[in-house]
């Protein structure tokens, strides 16, 4: 996350998502993805999510890099990307009940959506980790140990009003999307 980018509305749908999966487990941002000089005051003022300050209980992590997912062996000192070696090291912190990814990086190239959601999903499973993605103006992923977590996550998100046809992962019979709008049709939801 960079300081220009505070406040933009990315950071009501942050704030939508701390709210929503509370129950869950509350909702704290991982300072690594916060760029220097960036108060964690400051972030949490714009996005209602605290930073993360200390190990212990159940919570929630927010990985809000400001490009997004990398598919990748190994973690990438680069506070743009979040790879997917980051995201299961971190689901395997057992405090870390599930993570919420911002994936900005579908959005800056001319692939596919679903060519580009797809090997992210199926590389966090290789790892036993399990995940799904909102998908909106930019994609969110949500991931898990536990598929108890991941359908806790998928219900509280459509209790709160987000439309199935909204939610992609390697689950579905057919996620192509659909050419109109680039969005998984909406007969093809997560399961």
């Amino acid at each position: 996350m960079t300081s220009s980018k505070l406040g933009d509305s990315f950071d009501i749908v942050k704030r939508f998502f701390r709210d929503t999966l509370s129950e869950i487990a509350p909702l704290q941002c991982d300072p690594y993805f916060l760029e220097p000089g960036l108060q964690p005051s400051d972030y949490e003022n714009a996005t209602g999510v605290p930073v993360r300050s200390a190990h212990g209980s159940a919570i929630g992590l927010l990985l809000d890099p400001h490009t997004g997912i990398h598919v990748s062996d190994r973690h990438r000192k680069s506070r743009a990307y979040a790879t997917t070696h980051y995201i299961a090291a971190a689901l395997h912190d057992h405090s870390v009940s599930y993570c919420v990814v911002f994936d900005q990086s579908s959005h800056r190239n001319k692939v596919p959506l679903r060519d580009q959601l797809l090997p992210k999903v199926d590389d966090l499973r290789r790892r036993d980790i399990g995940g799904f993605y909102y998908v909106s103006h930019a994609p969110f992923l949500f991931a898990a140990r536990r598929q108890d977590t991941l359908r806790a996550l998928r219900s509280a998100l459509r209790e709160a009003g987000i439309p199935a046809n909204r939610f992609f992962s390697n689950s579905m019979k057919s996620p192509n999307p659909d050419p109109a709008n680039g969005y998984p049709p909406r007969d093809h939801v997560f399961q």
